[in-house]
């Protein structure tokens, strides 16, 4: 058996720099074990099943309606121009196209094509009902990329499986899930860049940097946002690529990532030409749609602390994670200095943004694709001091008040209170004014709802008596946005005739057996983990 001081000398990080913290040991080859990859898959799977059974399964958002119309088009007529009232942009030949990056609707493409296969034996609407499952599947995908960061840090298994359920459970991530936006696959790619280049620093590899550098390159073409984390990205890459691995090799694997991130600038040039005939417009012409034209510590008070849209007030998880922060930083130095170069440029300019509170959505949906480098330190946190009785308590209220942030986000669609009458001058009233605040709006919805379900009458006399009524009293519109149905399952079995009440308990039994197969796998990971770990010790030492 090698000692200790025999492997240090094999260790890739022959040259530290004395910024760059601890490196956490790997097995032979560099690769998870079989069972953290299986836990992942596992992981993954479990709340992607989660969130296809909450997936609204419609079209939330007139942005997210332009990329699904763009997909629609590709896949039926084979071009990127829309029709001219599907709200684009007008550019080459005369034609409308759309604004955003081509890359989510690149990934609807998949679902739409099954959902027309199955428009004809269960009847129209079924396609975008199944496109609208693309973010159900790239946010679980997102929280296992989350899963192995945080495994290939040091965290552990049991703390990367911890914090990647409160990641994809008590933030926001959850509600986005069942959205049609796109910032979803923008924490996706930017989870991936930076799993990737920390892979590089363990396994010095010119593969990991290229796959950095795809990932990076997807960003690019979801949205352009990501060039805010572009420089701290890149120091990160030529640190790693300096200090990791033999001598010599720097330059060629820097060169690899920055071949890849420049294929994705190519590729949105490319976009940009096919649209509207120039390198450089991306068709966001508006100042509203653009940075630097608003204060920005109006727009950093509004992200952070404003009662409709504040991070702290939709994801309470993060005051914990601040808390944990300096541990990250003990830890892993290198990558929480990465994480804090990505974090706080990309806050400052979203905080100039004009329209800064992303129109129609649930919480700050510009910083979702931040939320997993802001609570990363929560995958350490077995490894913090033992807390006191009260901070323990303080921990858990603030995952339980997490939880039930987003319930009201997923039982209740984030677009349905605004569309209750919320808007023009009234949607600034709902930023600021703490009684306007959609938290409140969505659980009153909820509340209206159960009622539907036990009582109808008693809901009925809820609308009547509803809060944000016009003074004349609740309006045609008002009254058919609050009777809205949240879930494309919902939808579908109202079709049927089935009362909500048996709506609601075919998806108790769904989840119920959703449940005994996810313990039955456990229970299978967990077998074969003990059966290797009885035959590694039988084995004789070399």
């Amino acid at each position: 058996m090698a000692t200790d001081k025999e492997k240090d000398k094999v260790e890739p990080m022959a040259r530290p720099a004395p910024w760059a913290g601890a490196t956490p040991r790997r097995g032979e080859g560099g690769d998870p074990a079989p069972s953290t990859r299986a836990t992942g898959l596992l992981l993954a799977l479990s709340l992607g099943v989660v969130y296809a059974l909450t997936s609204a399964g419609r079209l939330v958002s007139f942005d997210g309606g332009v990329m699904y119309d763009t997909a629609a088009r590709i896949v039926d007529h084979h071009t990127l121009a829309l029709l001219p009232h599907h709200h684009g942009m007008p550019g080459v030949g005369g034609g409308f196209y759309s604004k955003y990056g081509i890359a989510q609707s690149l990934a609807e493409i998949p679902l739409y094509v099954v959902g027309k296969g199955l428009e004809h034996p269960l009847g129209h609407g079924v396609a975008m009902a199944t496109t609208l499952l693309t973010n159900s599947v790239v946010t679980a995908l997102a929280v296992l990329l989350f899963f192995l960061l945080a495994c290939e840090l040091g965290a552990g298994r049991r703390g990367a499986v911890l914090s990647a359920l409160l990641l994809g459970l008590a933030s926001p991530y959850w509600p986005y899930a069942k959205t049609d936006f796109s910032e979803p696959l923008s924490a996706l790619a930017l989870t991936g860049a930076v799993l990737f280049l920390a892979r590089a620093r363990a396994r010095p590899g010119t593969a990991s940097y290229l796959l950095a550098g795809l990932f990076v390159a997807l960003g690019i073409l979801t949205k352009l946002t990501i060039l805010f984390a572009l420089p701290a990205l890149g120091l990160y890459a030529l640190y790693v690529a300096r200090y990791a691995g033999p001598k010599g090799r720097a330059l060629p694997r820097f060169a690899a990532w920055g071949g890849m991130v420049g294929v994705g600038l190519a590729a949105a040039a490319a976009y940009n030409v096919a649209r509207y005939g120039r390198l450089t417009d991306t068709g966001y012409r508006s100042t509203d749609d653009l940075p630097f034209h608003a204060p920005l510590l109006h727009g950093l008070q509004g992200l952070l602390v404003s009662s409709g849209k504040g991070l702290l007030w939709y994801c309470p998880l993060v005051f914990l994670a601040l808390a944990l922060w300096p541990l990250l930083l003990r830890r892993r130095r290198a990558e929480g200095l990465l994480a804090l170069g990505v974090i706080l440029p990309t806050l400052v300019v979203f905080g100039t943004y004009p329209v800064w509170w992303g129109g129609h959505c649930w919480g700050p949906r510009y910083l979702l694709p931040l939320l997993p480098l802001l609570l990363l330190p929560l995958a350490f946190a077995r490894a913090a001091p033992a807390p006191s009785a009260i901070a323990r308590r303080a921990a858990v209220a603030l995952v339980a008040l997490s939880i039930a942030v987003q319930a009201l986000g997923v039982a209740v669609d984030g677009e349905r209170f605004l569309q209750t009458g919320f808007l023009d001058a009234r949607e600034q009233q709902a930023l600021w004014v703490a009684r306007d605040t959609p938290l409140l709006g969505q659980g009153w919805l909820l509340a209206y709802d159960a009622a539907r379900v036990v009582d109808p009458r008693v809901a009925a006399g809820m609308i009547v008596s509803y809060p944000w009524r016009h003074p004349t009293g609740a309006s045609l519109r008002q009254r058919l946005a609050i009777d809205g149905r949240d879930y494309w399952w919902w939808q579908a079995l109202g079709r049927y005739g089935l009362s909500p009440l048996a709506g609601l308990a075919i998806a108790a039994l769904a989840l119920l057996l959703l449940g005994i197969a996810l313990a039955r796998a456990r229970g299978r990971l967990v077998a074969r983990a003990r059966s290797g770990s009885e035959a590694a010790a039988r084995a004789p030492s070399r």
